[in-house]
Parts: C-alpha cells; sequence; structure tokens
C-alpha cells in the first residue's frame, strides 16, 4: 500500500492522472485489506498498526505532494491548499487516535466523509477528470469539518464529567509550595507595587 501510494504521487506529479489515480484507489483497497488480514489470521500487532499509520500519513502526504505538483500553477493558494491538505490528512488520524484515548467513540464522527477512504476515493475521481485542484481543494477543506466535530465530541464528553484514569499525570518537576505561601507572596508583591 505504501509502495502504490509513493509511486501514485509520482505519476500524479507528472500529470499521469488515471494511472495515477487508479493507483491511488489501489492503495487504498490494500490499505484496507491488509489490517483486515492481519486480525482475521491473529497476526494483528501493535508494532504493525503503528508501523501502518505512520507510513499511511507519509503515502498521504506525497499525495498531497503530487498533486500540487501537478495543479496548473502553483501560486500562493496552491501552496495555501497544499499545506492545510497535508496538515489535515494527518491531524485526522492524530485526533482519531486521541479521542479513542479519551474513551470518546469515533463512530459518529466516521460518518464524516473525510476519512482516508474517503479522500483516497476523491482524489482518484479527481485524477479520472484531471482535476488535481478539486482533489487539493477537498483535502484542504472537508478534514476541517471532521476536525471541528471532533472538538464538539470531546466538549460533549467534558461536560458530562466523565473522570477518566491515567489521562493526568504529575507534573514534572513537582511543585511542593503550599498554597499559604503563595498567596502571601502574592499579596507582599501587590502591596510592594502599590508603595511605589
Amino acid at each position: 500500500s505504501f509502495a502504490l501510494g509513493l509511486v501514485a504521487s509520482l505519476l500524479l506529479a507528472l500529470r499521469v492522472f488515471i494511472f495515477g489515480g487508479l493507483l491511488v484507489q489501489l492503495a487504498s483497497l490494500i490499505d484496507g485489506v491488509d489490517g483486515e488480514l492481519a486480525r482475521l489470521y491473529h497476526k494483528a500487532t501493535p508494532w504493525g498498526g503503528y508501523v501502518d499509520s505512520v507510513l499511511d500519513r507519509i503515502s498521504d502526504v506525497a499525495i498531497v505532494a503530487g498533486l500540487t505538483l501537478a495543479s496548473p500553477t502553483v501560486d500562493t493558494l496552491t501552496v495555501l491548499l497544499a499545506v492545510l491538505a497535508a496538515s489535515n490528512v494527518v491531524f485526522v488520524s492524530y485526533v482519531t487516535h486521541n479521542l479513542g484515548r479519551l474513551g470518546v467513540g469515533t463512530e459518529k464522527l466516521r460518518k464524516v466523509p473525510a476519512t482516508r477512504d474517503a479522500r483516497l476515493f476523491v482524489v482518484f475521481v479527481a485524477s479520472l477528470l484531471s482535476l488535481p485542484m478539486i482533489a487539493l481543494w477537498y483535502l484542504a477543506l472537508a478534514p476541517m469539518l471532521y476536525l471541528s466535530y471532533s472538538i464538539v465530541l470531546a466538549y460533549k464528553m467534558r461536560s458530562e464529567e466523565v473522570q477518566l484514569e491515567g489521562v493526568r499525570r504529575k507534573p514534572i518537576p513537582e511543585i511542593l509550595i503550599e498554597k499559604k505561601e503563595i498567596t502571601k507572596g502574592i499579596e507582599s508583591l501587590v502591596s510592594n507595587t502599590i508603595k511605589l
């Protein structure tokens, strides 16, 4: 899947849109199947999941780069779209992972068409139509809906006052000053400032 994504990005950069788009879609299909096969045959490991996720992000950013270089003109707007798109393909994964760590279900969130499968399908269709800018616009904007909705879900969880074990850690270094000492220090600072 990773190698296909890199080859697809190169083909997109060279404006070989049909083959590049087909490879993007094939990479997406293989990426979906390899994890399922690993789970089916009880070969899935946390390390394998981690490596797969990192390689997916590298592939996604390479595809964004390919679309950017394939654009008719690489002007300020195109560069801005590319930066947003590259950031968003990483943030979607990051946010989904962190919501899971918070215990927030992501089923509703996955209905927003900004998951990896949806993003790569849009790249596939835009490539078949030889319209790399459509894909860049989509990759730059659609994940923002996903990210915004993730904030809403996290806020709802926060407002329900769910206590989670192990989420907070002690600060390093730990401050061992009593609250009364801090209050006295602030009062002294304020009174000395007023005297000046």
